[in-house]
C-alpha cells in the first residue's frame, strides 16, 4: 500500500492548520509496516517525536480493558451476562433498579445508562479504583440499562474493579500480564512516573495566546481502566497485530448494539462501521491534550495507529484517516443534506460533559456547546468551541456542515410520546430540557 508519501503531506498541511507540535503514524498491512512522525514532543523542552514516544492514548485505553475482561472470561473466570453485583458485591447505583440489572456486558457496551462522564478525587494509591467505585451511588441514571449507547467512562472504571476482584491484583499489574505482555507492548504503561524513563509527549492546548502545555500532564488514578494507557506508536502497530491474530479477542468486533455517529455498531469497547462490505474497528483517545486513534481493518489485514499532542489533533487524525481509508478504495462522502422540519430539535440538551443549546437558523440548526469542568486539579481550561451548524441528511439525522461539528453526525432519540427526548452526539446522549 503506497500512501508514505501522500500520508505525510496530509499530516503536514493538517499540523500547520492546527498548530498541533508533534505526530507519529505507523501503518501496518501483512508483513509491512511503515512508521513515520514529525514535530516536537514538547514546546517548552523539544525533542524530535519518534515511532517510539510515549503519549497519553486516553480511550483506547477501554480496548485494553475490554481484552482483559475476555481473557478471564475465556478462562472460566467471569460471564458478560453476569450482574455487575456478582463480582462487586457493594457496588450501587443512585437507581436501585439499574444496579440489580447492570450486567457486565451493559458496561462493555456503553449501555449502562448511567452518567457518562464523572471523575472523583480517589488518590493516586492501588485503592483509587475501589474508591471511586464506592462513591457511584451518586451516579444519575439517565436511561434504563440496555437501552441505548451512550458513552460511558465510569463503567469502564467500574469493569476495571471487576478485573481487580477476579483477579486479586491492582488494575495496571493485572493488565501488564493479560494484555500489555501478550500483545508484545514493551514501552506501554499504566504509570505515570515509568513513562518519564523514555521520551514522552506533552499535552498542548492551541488558542488566542498560542500553543501551551496542558498542567498537569496526568489524570486522576481512578480514571485509569477509561483512560490511563500510555504507548507508543510502534506498540500500539504490536497491540493491533495481536488483536488481528487472535481468535478470543476478535469476538470483540462482534457488533452488539447500534451506535450511530460515525459508526454503525459497538462490539465490546471498539466502534465498528461498515464501509462497502469491508468491516473496520477502531477506538480513539482524547487525554490532556493528546489524541490518538488506532483503527484495525482485518479483512486487509491492516493496523493504523496515529497519536498527535494538541487537543486540535482530531483534525489532524481524521484527514490521516481519511486518506488511509482511500488508498484502499474505502473513501465515503457525508450525505447530502434534505429538507426537513428543524424545528422539533431546537432547545437545550445537557450532560455531565457539555450542555449544547440548538436553534434554528435558516435552513441549518445553529449549536453553541458549553464546557463543563470534569477533571479534577486541571491547571488548564478550554474555551467553549465556536458554534457549529448542523443539517439534517434523514428524520432525525443530522451532521455537521459547519464549524468544528463539521462531517459529526448526531442522532435525535424519542420518547413514548413520540418527541425528541434526547440527542445523541460523540457517542454521548444529551437529556433535552425545557
Amino acid at each position: 500500500m503506497e500512501v508514505s508519501s501522500e500520508l505525510r503531506d496530509v499530516i503536514a498541511r493538517a499540523m500547520e492548520r492546527e498548530r498541533v507540535p508533534g505526530v507519529a503514524w505507523g501503518l501496518a498491512e501483512a508483513g509491512t509496516t511503515t512508521t513515520g512522525a514529525a514535530g516536537v514532543t514538547s514546546v517548552r523542552h523539544p525533542l524530535p517525536v519518534d515511532a517510539d514516544t510515549l503519549f497519553q492514548v486516553g480511550s483506547i485505553t477501554k480496548t485494553a480493558t475490554a481484552s482483559a475482561i475476555v481473557r478471564l472470561e475465556d478462562a472460566g473466570r467471569l460471564g458478560l451476562d453476569e450482574r455487575v453485583r456478582t463480582y462487586v458485591p457493594d457496588f450501587r447505583l443512585a437507581d436501585r433498579a439499574a444496579t440489580e440489572a447492570l450486567t457486565v456486558r451493559h458496561l462493555l457496551t456503553h449501555t449502562g445508562g448511567f452518567t457518562g462522564d464523572w471523575y472523583a478525587i480517589t488518590g493516586a494509591g492501588d485503592d483509587a479504583v475501589a474508591q471511586a467505585v464506592a462513591r457511584m451511588s451518586e451516579l444519575e441514571q439517565v436511561l434504563p440499562p440496555g437501552l441505548h449507547y451512550s458513552y460511558c467512562n465510569p463503567g469502564f472504571v467500574l469493569l476495571g474493579r471487576i478485573i481487580e476482584l477476579v483477579t486479586g491484583a491492582p488494575y495496571h499489574e493485572a493488565l501488564r500480564e493479560l494484555v500489555l505482555g501478550p500483545a508484545g507492548m514493551t514501552r506501554s504503561t499504566f504509570v505515570p512516573i515509568d513513562a518519564m524513563t523514555e521520551r514522552f509527549s506533552a499535552g498542548h492546548s492551541a488558542g488566542a495566546s498560542g500553543v501551551e502545555i496542558v498542567r498537569p500532564w496526568t489524570t486522576q488514578r481512578m480514571m485509569t481502566p477509561a483512560g490511563g494507557l500510555i504507548s507508543s506508536v510502534n506498540d500500539l502497530l504490536a497491540y493491533g497485530r495481536h488483536h488481528l491474530g487472535d481468535a478470543a479477542l476478535a469476538r470483540m468486533r462482534e457488533p452488539q448494539v447500534e451506535s450511530g455517529g460515525q459508526s454503525d455498531a459497538v462490539g465490546l469497547a471498539w466502534a465498528l462501521r461498515d464501509i462497502d462490505g469491508t468491516g473496520i474497528a477502531s477506538h480513539g483517545g482524547d487525554m490532556r491534550g493528546q489524541a490518538s486513534l488506532l483503527t484495525l481493518i482485518p479483512s486487509r489485514n491492516v493496523v493504523f495507529a496515529i497519536v498527535a499532542n494538541a487537543q486540535t489533533g482530531h483534525s489532524v487524525i481524521a484527514a490521516a484517516q481519511r486518506a488511509v481509508l482511500a488508498s484502499l478504495g474505502l473513501a465515503t462522502e457525508a450525505p447530502p443534506a434534505i429538507d426537513h422540519d428543524l424545528a422539533q430539535y431546537a432547545g437545550r440538551y445537557v450532560a455531565s460533559i457539555s450542555d449544547l443549546d440548538i436553534s434554528v437558523d435558516g435552513d441549518a440548526l445553529l449549536v453553541r456547546t458549553s464546557l463543563k469542568q470534569l477533571v479534577p486539579g486541571s491547571l488548564t481550561t478550554f474555551p467553549d468551541p465556536p458554534l457549529s451548524r448542523l443539517r439534517a441528511y434523514a428524520p432525525d439525522r443530522l451532521i455537521g456542515v459547519e464549524g468544528p461539528l463539521k462531517d459529526a453526525r448526531a442522532e435525535a432519540l424519542r420518547g413514548e410520546d413520540g418527541r425528541v427526548g434526547w440527542l445523541r452526539l460523540g457517542g454521548r446522549i444529551r437529556v433535552k430540557v425545557e
